[in-house]
């Protein structure tokens, strides 16, 4: 009999933040007709946009923005390609790794919460990082160096994130995660001793009221699998189908779920080819995300039919 995998809950807030669905049609729809809504939140944008661009004009570069393709599409070109950046394939499982971290750390009551500023902080060792993206002491200083460039570019990246509360909703422009400290014993020269100091957003850990739409079910050595499944540079795009796949299953009452192939190419950012109407990167990437579920025994079919606005739409049927 096959030993059951242990999970994480992973965050549905998180997972529409990395993916850039933290806005449904409907509250994009409200940015176009709501000019107070609209107002604030060009405002919102701008601000940390012109925070930015002063930080790089005084030589820090490493601060950037990642927001929804519905907003980053009505900034000038000059100011998109300096200030806003999308999520890499490590970033996305540095994410994942953190989640578990905080998680773990919440279960052993060594996590503390702010409630002011609904945020977290806790703190692990370099080496637990490590593990929790498959690399061991196997591995190169270079494929260390790519996880520690990794939390680093976290560290200085901003996201569009929601929130409500009793009294107020609305959205601030914020980092998920921020590095506060890190040390490590004078004695050790082991790279994975150093101890670090994180404060991240309450979602990773699902601090408040949890309720079954808020959270999914995710393996905790999932970075492991996709690492093995598909060695090198983590295609950010799969590392995304993946994530929302664990999410639809979660959800799903009837063992399936179906996506058209423009929401696929939303969901997995894959918009930026058909600008180049390179649709055939597109459909190669698809293809690819499919073979890693089957390779993960996440799915046991995937066929194509037609949506009735005649649109290609895949049918996944998810394994057992």
């Amino acid at each position: 009999m096959k030993k059951p995998e242990t999970r994480i809950k992973y965050p549905t807030k998180l997972l529409k933040i990395e993916s850039g669905q933290q806005f449904g049609k409907n509250q994009l729809q409200i940015f176009d007709a709501d000019e107070t809504f609209k107002n604030q939140l060009t405002k919102e944008i701008n601000s940390s946009i012109d925070r930015i661009l002063k930080l790089q004009q005084g030589g820090d570069n490493h601060y950037t923005i990642t927001l929804p393709e519905f907003f980053k599409e009505k900034l000038a070109d000059d100011v998109k390609k300096r200030i806003t950046k999308e999520l890499s394939g490590y970033e996305l499982r540095v994410l994942t790794a953190v989640v578990a971290l905080a998680q773990f750390s919440k279960s052993m009551s060594t996590l503390s919460y702010i409630e002011e500023i609904d945020r977290v902080v806790f703190e692990f060792e370099l080496g637990a990082l490590y593990r929790m993206l498959g690399i061991d002491s196997s591995y190169s200083k270079r494929h260390r160096d790519l996880v520690k460039d990794a939390l680093m570019s976290l560290h200085y990246k901003e996201f569009l994130v929601p929130f409500s509360n009793k009294k107020r909703q609305g959205f601030k422009i914020k980092r998920l995660i921020e590095l506060l400290e890190y040390s490590k014993f004078k004695s050790s020269n082991s790279d994975g001793d150093y101890k670090f100091k994180l404060m991240i957003d309450a979602c990773f850990v699902s601090y408040q009221v949890e309720k079954s739409h808020t959270y999914f079910y995710f393996p905790l050595h999932i970075n492991t699998k996709l690492k093995r499944i598909n060695p090198g540079r983590p295609n950010p795009s799969i590392e995304l189908f993946i994530k929302c796949l664990y999410q639809a299953k979660h959800c799903s009452t009837n063992g399936r779920v179906e996506y058209t192939f423009s929401k696929l190419s939303d969901i997995m950012n894959l918009n930026r080819y058909k600008k180049n109407n390179n649709y055939s990167r597109i459909r190669k990437t698809i293809e690819k995300a499919f073979d890693t579920a089957y390779k993960l025994d996440l799915v046991q079919n995937v066929s194509e039919d037609r949506a009735r606005s005649g649109e290609v739409k895949y049918v996944i049927e998810f394994a057992a």
